[in-house]
Order: structure tokens, then sequence, then C-alpha cells
């Protein structure tokens, strides 16, 4: 199912608001592990009761390549949850910012 584009900024500002969540509360991560369906309600992205959540961790790398593009591949995961009832949702390691 495709998003419109009001639904797709609503899933972006939301996940937008969990990869933020989770870099900087570690009290929201750990709910976003033992608790994701309730975790993602807290920043506004309510899914279906009987839907399957996996939450996966990501570690950054120099050499993983170009961030670009992968904020519409979770896009696109979204969209085959909404298909399928199970959400995948990639949560990328902390960035660590030179200063």
């Amino acid at each position: 199912m495709a998003l419109n584009e009001a639904q797709k900024n609503e899933f972006v500002d939301a996940y937008t608001k969990a990869l933020l969540s989770s870099w900087s509360d570690d009290e929201y991560a750990a709910r976003l592990e033992s608790d994701p369906r309730a975790a993602l309600a807290e920043v506004g992205l309510e899914l279906p009761a009987d839907a399957k959540i996996e939450i996966t961790r990501g570690i950054a790398s120099p050499d993983a390549g170009p961030q670009e593009g992968r904020l519409d591949k979770q896009v696109a995961l979204y969209e085959a949850g909404l298909e399928s009832g199970t959400f995948e949702f990639h949560i990328p390691a902390t960035p660590q910012i030179d200063t």
C-alpha cells in the first residue's frame, strides 16, 4: 500500500522522533527493544494490534557507504508492513560527531 504524501510525512516525522529518542534516551531505547509497539506509539506511530514488529539495530561503519536513500528504504519497509502485517524498523547506531 503506497502512502500518500501526507501519510509519508507523518511516518517520517514519527520515525525520526523514534530515532532521536533512541539515540538520546537510554530508557526509551530499552522500551523500543522490550515493548516496541508502546515505544513507537509514544512518538506517534500507531501500529495494528496484531502486527508483528521487528527492531534491528545497525552499527555505523565508515565503509557503510552513502547515507542517502536509507529513509526511502524505511518508508518502503513500512509500506510493506501495512500489506503484510510485519513491520521492520532499522535503528542505526547513534551517530558520532567530530568536534
